[in-house]
């Protein structure tokens, strides 16, 4: 019995994105496990300076804490450039073919390389595949539109608990600052809650990193699905 061609299409949408999400992700295209290891290093050590910011805060320890948090930042730095070097490495010594994409960019080449090595699988497997044009088309549509309803049920939570803790750690500065019994206490206290804003700042850029990863993971994988077929597309006219 034949399939309905609305059966079709939409599996071969599921399938591309399967293949996608299973055969393409970062640690099975750079399966480096000592790589793998100081990446999560990396993200754990982000509570060091966090522990030590509170610990300071209701500790009057101010000023060598502060000291230890700045100390504190280069753990988490030094293990995520040594990842990265040893990503960088595992490309160089398994896909050569690709050496020019790989230059002493950290962030870029990366991207860089994994944007073309995507690229040629999924075109590799949309041709053995037989998939045409209106399903390449179809496939970008229905791509997008997930992304879109992925990122709308599940960043709006999140944008409103944050929006909910602003108020109350604005509040909770106000109060540590009143309860300091001096003015230089008061001061020193000002200094940490400053230097605390320099890990923090680094800290608001990895829970971004954590969240998206947790909670939009599959909503970017859509995205940068759809963006390939984009580029197929344009390398096809």
């Amino acid at each position: 019995m034949q399939q309905p061609n609305s059966v079709v299409k939409t599996l071969k949408q599921i399938n591309l994105f399967n293949y996608f999400n299973e055969e393409l992700t970062l640690w099975r295209i750079i399966p480096s496990k000592t790589a793998k290891r100081f990446s999560i290093i990396c993200f754990v050590s982000f509570i060091i300076p966090i522990f030590l910011i509170y610990y300071g805060i209701y500790n009057n320890e101010n000023i060598l804490i502060a000291c230890l948090i700045l100390i504190s930042l280069l753990i988490p730095i030094t293990f995520l450039v040594t990842s990265i070097r040893l990503s960088r490495k595992y490309v160089l010594n398994h896909y050569n073919e690709y050496s020019a994409l790989i230059n002493d960019s950290y962030v870029l080449y990366q991207h860089q390389f994994l944007n073309a090595y995507r690229l040629d699988r999924i075109e590799t497997y949309i041709i053995s595949n037989k998939y045409t044009p209106d399903d390449k088309e179809e496939c970008i549509a229905y791509f997008e539109n997930q992304n879109k309803q992925i990122i709308k049920s599940r960043w709006l939570p999140i944008s409103l608990i944050a929006i909910m803790l602003f108020p109350i750690w604005s509040e909770l500065i106000g109060f540590i600052i009143g309860k300091s019994d001096t003015i230089s206490s008061a001061f020193a206290i000002s200094i940490v809650l400053v230097l605390s804003s320099l890990p923090f700042c680094y800290i608001v850029f990895a829970l971004n990193y954590f969240f998206r990863a947790t909670f939009l993971s599959k909503a970017d994988k859509y995205n940068e699905l759809a963006n390939i077929l984009k580029q197929i597309r344009l390398d096809e006219e």
